[in-house]
């Protein structure tokens, strides 16, 4: 065992030796269930192809879609799945799977679109991502004009009404934008001289999926209508650089309101790169003219842009946050 250093506190000199750091020993082996069932000879068997794979139990009952540009490297992988090295849902499969089938695929993009359609229709309990399209949320924005009602209205929902410019489709978490985004028009058409000055919920996060902020006439909301369209839409972040002279301005009136400032800044540029800029080039990419994206539409393009500029073997990873 090494002795571990600890740098000493500003003003003292050396270093403070301390005990080793207690590490728990395995008496016995980790076992490979999967081995142990299937054999090593099914795995060398397995090609080195694309395609999708099926692991089930022994009720035959569907736990787990995957799928991998290399399926002999990625089941492999599981057979060699160790807990000092794998997340617990990861061994909770692989003690559980009592049978494994796969489907070769002509293409690794291919495989990345049958699984997301597998995931949609078949739902296995060991799956999160990409199984619930509907969790998906468009957000609307709609100017209303005549007095005395004047001001916007800006809405995160599954649904979409008519009388609104409807943008997305985007992940759910695009809430956290809608609640930046509903706070920032506040600040920048209301002018509140505190935190206190906010509608409720306003100031802790929890924004209403549907939100009015009323102006006090005189068509201060309609160059924010077009900004805030134009950001939604992905086709420029101006709408930030409009609201950030009045947010700052805010943001000096006490440090509360200063860290809802920064936060709203930063969530507002982070999800322009990560949401609208996103939709948009998935929109220009399919070529038919359409302004909007279906939610399986998004988790497609999604799943064949993120998955496959990474290394396949980060699915253990992901399978542990899923």
């Amino acid at each position: 065992m090494e002795t571990v250093k600890q740098i000493r506190p500003p003003g003292t000199e050396g270093e403070i030796d301390c005990p080793p750091k207690a590490r728990q020993l395995r008496l016995l082996a980790v076992a490979k269930p999967l081995t142990e069932r299937l054999g090593r000879d099914f795995f060398l068997g397995v090609p080195r192809v694309p395609g999708v794979y099926f692991m089930y139990d022994e009720a035959d009952t569907l736990l787990y879609v995957g799928q991998s540009g290399d399926l002999r490297g990625r089941l492999n992988s599981y057979r060699q799945a160790h807990p000092d090295r794998d997340s617990r849902k990861t061994m909770r499969l692989v003690h559980q799977v009592a049978r494994i089938e796969w489907r070769s695929c002509d293409s690794p993009v291919a495989a990345v679109l049958l699984e997301n359609e597998l995931l949609r229709n078949l739902r296995p309990p060991f799956n999160r991502s990409n199984t619930w399209p509907r969790a998906c949320l468009y957000m609307g924005v709609r100017a209303e004009t005549e007095p005395p009602d004047r001001g916007l209205v800006l809405r995160a929902s599954r649904g979409r009404e008519t009388g609104f410019a409807w943008f997305g489709a985007f992940k759910p978490a695009c809430l956290g934008a809608h609640a930046a985004l509903a706070r920032s028009l506040f600040v920048a058409l209301r002018r509140p001289s505190s935190v206190f000055d906010l509608p409720l919920g306003f100031g802790c996060g929890r924004v209403p999926r549907e939100v009015f902020i009323l102006t006090e006439g005189g068509g201060a909301e309609e160059p924010f209508f077009e900004l805030l369209r134009e950001y939604l839409s992905g086709r420029g972040a101006q709408f930030i650089d409009a609201v950030e002279e009045s947010l700052q301005a805010w943001g000096r009136t006490s440090a509360s309101a200063r860290r809802l400032v920064e936060a709203d800044l930063e969530t507002l540029k982070r999800f322009f790169r990560s949401g609208p800029a996103r939709v948009r080039r998935f929109l220009v990419a399919r070529q038919d003219g359409t302004e909007l994206l279906s939610p399986e539409e998004l988790l497609d393009f999604l799943a064949v842009e993120g998955p496959l500029s990474r290394d396949s073997r980060e699915e253990g990873t992901r399978l542990g946050k899923s």
